[in-house]
Formats: C-alpha cells, structure tokens, sequence
C-alpha cells in the first residue's frame, strides 16, 4: 500500500505517526509520574502509620516497664520475708516437692 504513495504523502504519513507515537509516549510517562506520587504517598503512609501506632502503643509500654519494676520489688519484698519466716525450710522442702514432682527444674 505505502508503494503506491508518493513522497509527500509518504512523509505525512511518518508525520503522523510520530505525532501519535509521541502522544502514547506522553501518555506513559505522564502514567509513570502518577505511579511514582501514588508510591510515594503509599510509603508516606505507611511510615505516619507506623510512627503513629509508636506513639499510640508507647504508653502502655511505659506503664508495663514501670509496673515490672513495682512487681520486681513486689517480689523480691515477698522473697525476703519469706526467708525471716522459721517455717521457710518446711516451704522450701515443699515446693522442692511440688517442682520435682511436676518436672519443672
């Protein structure tokens, strides 16, 4: 078919189609530029959500540590009033009876 054509209309048909290929690849890089913003505000969200359940869960993990220290002394006071205790020894003999016998070393 292009044998046919002379020239001139040989070059308007080049013409066009390098206007139309330059549209498509107008079209894909403006296609590229939206991809690029969608992805950065995917990972800008993803951060703000990660930063914002820090600060959302930071609390309870501060109230954890600070009643693990109370708990710890809770504890540790037990521990050495048990030791003033005289029945102490017949304790110990047996939780040592309660531990062995459920295997726990």
């Amino acid at each position: 078919m292009s044998e046919n054509l002379n020239n001139q209309q040989k070059l308007e048909e080049v013409y066009h189609m390098t206007m139309e290929n330059n549209e498509i690849l107008r079209s894909m890089r403006r296609q590229q530029h939206i991809a690029n913003a969608f992805r950065f505000f995917y990972w800008v969200v993803i951060l703000g959500a990660l930063g914002g359940a820090y600060l959302y869960v930071r609390p309870a993990i501060d109230t954890f540590s600070k009643n693990k220290k109370d708990i710890d002394s809770a504890l540790g006071q037990f521990n050495e009033l048990r030791a003033q205790l005289p029945e102490t020894k017949v304790l110990q003999q047996v939780l040592d009876g309660l531990k062995a016998s459920s295997g726990i070393k």
